[in-house]
């Protein structure tokens, strides 16, 4: 068992990346992203150690995550509260940087979110 943040508000969600082990989770108008620490063991899920990797501002309160992983790209996280945004992994002055790629205000809130295993359909 591991503990994550410190988060400045509650965590109200959890999204896990099935291609290459990230979380994502939203607290508050954030969203923070965890990578697996590879330099420890990781050959049993008891030894996994998460390190932090980057902070999305979503400026509204985030209610669920998901993960879009499609194999050969940049992961992609959707996030939703009252707006469904989509961020991605881009090459910015030689890094990737996490941008909100697209946007959408919504007619309700979400509450539950899912995405296909392959990352090409959303619920």
């Amino acid at each position: 068992v591991q503990l994550i943040g410190p988060h400045g508000s509650s965590v109200s969600c959890v999204g896990w990346c099935v291609s290459d082990a990230q979380l994502a989770v939203g607290a508050g108008e954030w969203i923070s992203t965890y990578r697996l620490d590879t330099s420890t063991d990781t050959s049993t899920v008891r030894s996994w150690r998460w390190l932090p990797d980057a902070e999305l501002h979503q400026k509204e309160p985030v209610c669920a995550v998901a993960w879009a992983c499609l194999p050969e790209r940049q992961p992609a996280i959707w996030a939703a509260g009252r707006t469904l945004t989509l961020w991605m992994q881009l090459q910015a002055s030689g890094a990737l940087q996490w941008v909100a790629c697209w946007q959408r205000e919504l007619a309700q809130p979400v509450n539950l979110m899912a995405v296909s295993f392959d990352g090409l359909l959303l619920a």
